[in-house]
């Protein structure tokens, strides 16, 4: 019985710390995709610098380098959009818990 309880709390614990790793990371890639992965390489297709630097839309053949930044664009959107209304439940969910424990 013991060990099925241990089971328990380590799986919840896991379960906390794999979503916060994944909040964390949404909101840190979020951003290199949005910047260095799009809007820069987007700067520099337009000015046409030739330094392909660490940008992937630079590195693509020349019709899909639009393509490719754009979709990092949209990628980094997406995560940020996703991270930010996931924190705003997390912190619902959490203020709702002290609400519930202060009325008690």
């Amino acid at each position: 019985m013991t060990l099925d309880v241990a089971r328990n709390g380590l799986s919840e614990h896991a379960e906390r710390l794999d979503r916060s790793t994944l909040f964390v990371l949404a909101w840190t890639v979020c951003w290199i995709l949005i910047f260095p992965q799009g809007i820069v390489p987007m700067i520099m297709i337009v000015t046409g610098f030739e330094s392909r630097v660490w940008f992937l839309a630079l590195y693509v053949p020349e019709p899909f380098g639009w393509l490719v930044a754009g979709a990092m664009v949209a990628a980094g959107v997406a995560m940020l959009a996703w991270a930010s209304t996931a924190t705003g439940r997390l912190g619902a969910s959490r203020r709702a818990a002290c609400v519930t424990a202060d009325q008690t």
